[in-house]
């Protein structure tokens, strides 16, 4: 059982600023949170940008996959436009400069990058992230997560001087078999699929993901699941405060 419970802000604090911007992350930081969670895509011309979704309809001004567009054209879009309603000056992040700002802002925390390529197969995605990662020489703790096993795999593969993770809703016997190969050291499920599973049983960190509401933030504290990447720091704090002193 872990001593406290580590709060993971999801996309930075997208409950209030547009998520995965850097000003997202930037108020992640002033919160003092234990970790940040973000996602990698990759632009047309070959750019590791920060953004959720595959296509850029959900968040920007703009409308079509994140792959037909170049660096350039995605750097031109509001980030925050769907966030406010109307014209913003948000922008989308390269990976490379949320990793320089956390370097830059004395980050000590844990970085969970999550790996889009469960839809879209990025080609050679993974030696892409861990180059540039090795060569920003990060000095906090950085996670690799994918819903792609291939993915996770691959990422142990090439450096296993990471964590990896394995994203899942529906629990699988190859996540078992991939902790059992140490292919993975951590499992990221949702808050179903944590209530659903006996993870007492398996030897190893979880995580949890989709831990928004004010029950299910209560529930995983209780249980002192190792972290949780929650939508709502500020209440997260509190309620850890609260229930395991921390």
């Amino acid at each position: 059982m872990a001593k406290y419970t580590k709060i993971f802000a999801h996309r930075g604090i997208m409950d209030e600023y547009p998520e995965n911007t850097i000003e997202s992350f930037e108020r992640a930081l002033e919160l003092e949170v234990d970790g940040i969670e973000t996602d990698i895509q990759e632009s047309k011309d070959g750019h590791l940008v920060i953004i959720h979704d595959e296509k850029v309809d959900r968040t920007t001004n703009k409308s079509g996959w994140v792959k037909d567009f170049t660096l350039s054209e995605l750097k031109r879009m509001d980030a925050g436009y769907r966030f406010y309603g109307c014209r913003s000056d948000f922008k989308i992040p390269t990976l490379d400069e949320i990793l320089s700002l956390l370097i830059d802002r004395g980050f000590n925390g844990e970085l969970n990058l999550e790996i889009k390529n469960d839809r879209i197969d990025y080609y050679k995605i993974e030696e892409k992230v861990l180059r540039l990662v090795n060569k920003k020489k990060c000095p906090f703790k950085i996670i690799f997560s994918s819903f792609n096993y291939h993915t996770v795999a691959r990422m142990h593969h090439l450096d296993n001087n990471y964590e990896d993770a394995q994203l899942f809703r529906i629990f699988k016997r190859k996540s078992v078999k991939m902790l059992q190969q140490h292919t993975i050291q951590a499992l990221h499920t949702n808050i179903i699929g944590y209530h659903l599973n006996n993870f007492k049983n398996i030897n190893c960190v979880n995580r949890i993901w989709m831990v928004n509401k004010t029950i299910s933030i209560k529930y995983c504290l209780n249980k002192y699941a190792d972290a949780i990447f929650t939508n709502h720091v500020r209440e997260a704090q509190l309620l850890r405060k609260k229930i395991q002193g921390y």
